[in-house]
């Protein structure tokens, strides 16, 4: 990591009284207002990867509704670096504890401007991060600790920078795009099932459906409903109008579904898939298919004009040449890279 000079200022006080190493020379790191939202909105876009059709990756640049929710949630333990006035860094730290696995995760998320990199502005922000983890775990002695962070679209470089400071690839997502256009094909539904509409489809059979579609993967979907409710629902994870189900006509149950939703004022056309599963015995007939393109025309009634979702690399194999036949594109890679975080 980059020393600092003495004379370099610091934050007068962490919120746990902890003191922060000192920041790089000729910066001046403080606590973030509401007034620098749009400055730190800038760094964002100054450092976001853009794909051939304009869109930015997600983890580069949020919506800006979404790098408001995150901006307000977070503030009280977030940081921004200056230097002759201008915002050249900003970090933030969420912690969360796991509903699924029991476990502490820390996630840091920080941007350099390309201008200042190589000045120990990124160094500074990783060292708080770190130490915030460390205290974070040290509140939670029975659980383990990971901080993670991600790089959308990274060179080489970056990723190396992060492997050299204790950090390992831990999972590669691949987000992909589609734009809703009239050419879209309408769903074909497998001999044997219908759709229903998202008026009659009861959250609890939503929640049933799903934990038959995941009971095979690596996350698999918690078997609490309560549990589920809380975070899909009621967090707003999904919203139940963009939900597309169909159900086997002999048991009236559902066995394929896909769940979604659409955007607010920050990015009002772009419709996100953030569950698609289809039961096992229902798997390798199109059903997934019809589900994903019976998605794609609900996404349009509900006023969207492109669709996006992440694939990880568990499933990308498979995935990746469904949602490809469905005629969706990839447009950004990111990996997602995490460390143990060690007790004080």
């Amino acid at each position: 990591m980059d020393a600092g000079t003495p004379d370099a200022h610091v934050l007068d006080a962490d919120p746990e009284h902890v003191a922060l190493a000192t920041a790089p020379p000729g910066t001046d790191v403080r606590r973030p207002v509401p007034t620098d939202f749009a400055a730190v909105r800038d760094l964002y876009r100054r450092v976001a990867t853009r794909a051939d059709d304009g869109t930015t990756g997600r983890g580069a640049l949020r919506s800006e509704a979404d790098l408001r929710g995150l901006w307000d949630a977070s503030r009280g333990d977030a940081v921004v670096v200056e230097a002759n006035g201008t915002v050249v860094g900003y970090a933030d730290v969420v912690e969360v504890l796991d509903p699924w696995t029991p476990a502490l995760e820390v996630f840091a998320e920080g941007r350099v401007d390309p201008d200042h990199r190589g000045h120990g502005v990124g160094s500074f922000l990783l060292a708080r991060a770190v130490a915030r983890a460390g205290r974070a775990a040290a509140r939670e002695p029975d659980l383990p600790a990971v901080l993670r962070t991600t790089l959308v679209d990274p060179h080489d470089g970056a990723v190396a920078w992060y492997l050299r400071r204790g950090f390992g690839a831990e999972r590669h997502l691949l987000q992909l795009r589609i734009d809703l256009d009239d050419a879209l094909p309408a769903p074909v539904w497998p001999t044997g099932t219908r759709p229903v509409p998202w008026q009659g489809v009861a959250p609890r059979a939503v929640h049933d459906a799903l934990v038959a579609a995941f009971a095979d993967h690596h996350l698999g979907v918690t078997e609490e409903y309560d549990t589920w409710r809380a975070v899909a629902l009621e967090g707003r994870r999904v919203d139940p109008r963009a939900t597309v189900a169909a159900v086997d006509d002999t048991t009236g149950r559902i066995v394929g579904l896909a769940l979604g939703h659409v955007e607010g004022p920050g990015d009002p056309g772009l419709a996100v898939v953030a569950d698609l599963g289809v039961v096992p015995a229902w798997r390798g007939r199109g059903l997934a298919t019809a589900v994903l393109r019976g998605a794609f025309a609900r996404f349009r009634e509900l006023g969207a004009t492109r669709v996006g979702l992440e694939v990880d690399d568990v499933t990308l194999d498979g995935a990746l040449r469904l949602y490809q036949r469905a005629g969706m594109e990839v447009v950004h890679h990111t990996v997602v890279l995490a460390r143990h975080v060690a007790r004080p």
